[in-house]
C-alpha cells in the first residue's frame, strides 16, 4: 500500500521521490507537473475530497509520476540500486508537521477529518465563528495525538521514519523542509544534468507561522 501510494518515478529524468503528507509534497508533485507540460488538474468527487483543487494531483490520474508498483521488476531494481538514479525525501521537525495537521486539516474540518471529531463525540463544525467552535490544538494533541495508532491507513498520523523506509528505498538523498530551497535545489540540480528543468516549487502554505507558540511544557 506505502510502495504504490507513496513512491513516484520519474523515468526520464531518473527521479525517485518518495513522498511524505505535510512536507511540501504536493508542492513537489505539482513542479514536476510543470515541468513535464502537465497543467490540466481534473477535480473529481468519490473517496478523495478536497476542498482546494491543486490537492487533486494526489490522485494518480492528475500526476505524470508513476507508482514504483507500475514499473517492470527488472527496472525496479534499477531504480533500487543505479547510482544514476536521485531516490529523494524531505522530512520536517515533527512537532510543526502535527501543528500543520492541525491547522490546515482537524482546525478547518477539511474532508476526511470529520473522524477526529466523531472520536472526540464532538459535532462536526458547520461553521467557525470562534477557535472554539473547531478543536483546539492542546485537545488534538492530548486527546488524539496521544494516542493515535501509527499502523492507522491514514499516512498523514504516521511517523515519518515509517512512511519513508529509508533503508527499503535506498534513499540517497533526504532533505528537510526548514532548509527547503536550499535542499530542493540539489534535485534540481540532478534534473538539470539529465537534460531537465525542474522548476522551484510553488508553496503556499499557512502552517510556517510560529507554530512554537502553541506548545506548553506538557
Amino acid at each position: 500500500h506505502r510502495i504504490r501510494f507513496g513512491s513516484f518515478v520519474d523515468r526520464v529524468y531518473k527521479v525517485l521521490y518518495i513522498d511524505t503528507p505535510k512536507v511540501a509534497s504536493t508542492a513537489i508533485l505539482n513542479a514536476f507537473n510543470r515541468m513535464h507540460g502537465r497543467t490540466d488538474i481534473r477535480p473529481f468527487t468519490g473517496l478523495m475530497r478536497e476542498t482546494k483543487p491543486e490537492m487533486f494531483i494526489h490522485s494518480r490520474r492528475n500526476t505524470v509520476m508513476l507508482p514504483l508498483t507500475a514499473i517492470p521488476p527488472d527496472e525496479q531494481i534499477e531504480i533500487l540500486q543505479s547510482d544514476e538514479w536521485l531516490r529523494f525525501a524531505f522530512v520536517r521537525n515533527p512537532y510543526s508537521r502535527v501543528f500543520s495537521l492541525w491547522l490546515n486539516k482537524a482546525f478547518v474540518c477539511e474532508p476526511n477529518a470529520e473522524q477526529v471529531f466523531q472520536l472526540l463525540g464532538k459535532p462536526v463544525p458547520e461553521r467557525l465563528h470562534r477557535p472554539e467552535d473547531s478543536l483546539l490544538f492542546d485537545a488534538f494533541v492530548r486527546d488524539i495525538i496521544r494516542r493515535v495508532d501509527l499502523m492507522s491507513r491514514d499516512q498523514h498520523y504516521q511517523t515519518q521514519e515509517r512512511l519513508l523506509h529509508p533503508d527499503f528505498f535506498n534513499l540517497t538523498f533526504i532533505g528537510k523542509l526548514e532548509n527547503f530551497s536550499k535542499d530542493f535545489a540539489k534535485v534540481r540540480a540532478h534534473v538539470r544534468k539529465q537534460g531537465g528543468e525542474l522548476p522551484e516549487p510553488e508553496r503556499d502554505n499557512p502552517s510556517l507561522e510560529d507554530w512554537r507558540g502553541f506548545y506548553d511544557s506538557a
